[in-house]
């Protein structure tokens, strides 16, 4: 409905991005939260003794903020199971699955 009734002077492909992503932590009957210490990870998802930390970029770089704040976030919370969702990257940095949206759905 966004994209049919704005008119956009860009292309803003990140916010949608992290709306799909909180849709689909619903949908899937997850707790949804928020952090922020020193960076902030967009979604903290629990469920069950499942936590999960989220953070959702959907540039061409990956920014070091990103995967900083999921750093700091293991520290607090080392049961947590770690994810950048990106646009199009897929590997594993020190325990952060870094894995594209299309995949990280059909998980």
């Amino acid at each position: 409905m966004r994209r049919i009734s704005a008119f956009l002077f860009s292309e803003d492909y990140g916010k949608l991005a992290e709306n799909l992503v909180f849709q689909e932590l619903l949908r899937k009957g997850y707790e949804i939260y928020y952090w922020k210490n020193k960076n902030e990870v967009d979604f903290i998802a629990k469920k069950d003794s499942e936590l999960l930390g989220i953070n959702v970029t959907f540039g061409l770089e990956l920014p070091d903020r990103e995967l900083q704040a999921l750093y700091n976030l293991k520290a607090e919370f080392p049961e947590a199971k770690l994810f950048l969702i990106t646009k199009d990257i897929e590997d594993k940095k020190e325990g952060i699955e870094l894995i594209p949206l299309w995949k990280w759905l059909l998980m």
